[in-house]
C-alpha cells in the first residue's frame, strides 16, 4: 500500500468516526427508570416518563428481579438510570390502608436489595447514574455515605421537609429555597445559584460518600443536592419532576441528565 493510499485510508477511517460520534449525539438518550417495586407492578412514576419524553428521550422501566442477567441485558441498553423517589427507611414510612409495618419493612428490604443488585452491575460499567429523592440515598449509601435518622419533617423545626403537613398548595409548587454551589455542574446547568423547590422527605444524606461533594443545601443546613466527582452521578434531594410541567428550569434540568452527572465530559454512554 502506498503512502497516499494509507493517508486516504486513514481520512476515510476518521471521517466515518466523525459521523459516527454526529449520528450517537443526536440520536435519544435511553433512560432506565428503575422500579418502585410498589406491589406487583413495575412501575415508574408518569412524570419521570413524561419528562423523559418530552426532552427528546426515550424511558424504560427496570422491573423488580434476582436475577442478574435479565439486569444486565436491560442495562446494556440504558445510557443512564434515574432511581426514583419513596421513603427510604421503613421506620419513616405508615402502613397504606390494609397492611401491617411487617408488610411496610419487607417491601423496604426487597426494594432495597433491589437497587443495590442494579448499582453492583451499573457500576463496573460506568453507566450514569440519578437519584430524586430516595434516591439520593441509595446512590450515597451505596457508595460509602450514610444516612441521617433525624426527622426532617416534624413541625417544629424551622423548615419542615415534608410540605404538606404545614401547606395545602399542590406538591409541584416550591416551597422552600436552595442554595447552588457555583463551582458545580447544577449551576452550570440551571443557571442561577437560588431556587425554590418542593419538599417531600424525612431523611436525608448524612455523611456524603468519598467522591461525592454537596452542591446545595437548604436554608436550614439540609442536603439538598449531591453530585459525584469521580463517578458520574448526581442526585437531587427534592423532585423536580412534578416542578418541570410548570418550571421549564426543573424540565431543562431532564434535558442534561448527562452533563449533570458529569458523563458527558467522559462522552457519555450513547452509543
Amino acid at each position: 500500500m502506498t503512502s497516499m493510499i494509507r493517508i486516504k485510508v486513514v481520512v476515510m477511517v476518521s471521517m466515518i468516526a466523525c459521523m459516527a460520534c454526529a449520528l450517537a449525539k443526536d440520536r435519544p438518550l435511553f433512560v432506565g427508570i428503575v422500579d418502585r417495586c410498589k406491589g406487583d407492578v413495575a412501575a415508574a412514576e408518569k412524570t419521570f416518563v413524561d419528562n423523559v419524553i418530552e426532552t427528546g428521550n426515550v424511558p424504560f422501566v427496570i422491573p423488580r428481579t434476582t436475577d442478574t442477567n435479565a439486569v444486565d441485558a436491560l442495562l446494556a441498553r440504558a445510557d443512564i438510570l434515574i432511581f426514583q423517589g419513596s421513603a427510604f427507611s421503613p421506620s419513616s414510612r405508615k402502613p397504606p390502608h390494609g397492611k401491617t409495618i411487617e408488610d411496610v419493612k419487607q417491601w423496604d428490604v426487597n426494594r432495597i436489595a433491589f437497587e443495590k443488585l442494579v448499582m453492583s452491575r451499573a457500576v463496573p460499567r460506568r453507566i450514569p447514574v440519578v437519584g430524586i429523592c430516595r434516591g439520593i440515598n441509595v446512590i450515597n449509601t451505596f457508595f460509602g455515605g450514610t444516612y441521617t435518622n433525624e426527622d426532617y419533617s416534624a413541625t417544629n423545626r424551622a423548615i419542615c421537609h415534608m410540605q404538606h403537613k404545614v401547606s395545602k398548595k399542590p406538591g409541584w409548587q416550591p416551597h422552600h429555597e436552595i442554595t447552588i454551589d457555583r463551582k458545580s455542574r447544577l449551576y452550570s446547568v440551571f443557571g442561577e445559584d437560588k431556587a425554590m423547590v418542593n419538599s417531600f422527605h424525612r431523611t436525608g444524606p448524612g455523611i456524603v460518600a468519598p467522591g461525592f461533594r454537596v452542591v446545595a443545601r437548604a436554608p436550614d443546613g439540609v442536603i439538598e443536592a449531591i453530585e459525584g466527582d469521580i463517578y458520574p452521578a448526581f442526585a437531587f434531594q427534592f423532585h423536580p419532576e412534578t416542578m418541570a410541567r410548570h418550571d421549564k428550569r426543573f424540565l431543562n434540568l431532564f434535558r442534561h441528565l448527562l452533563e449533570l452527572t458529569g458523563a458527558r465530559s467522559d462522552g457519555g454512554r450513547r452509543r
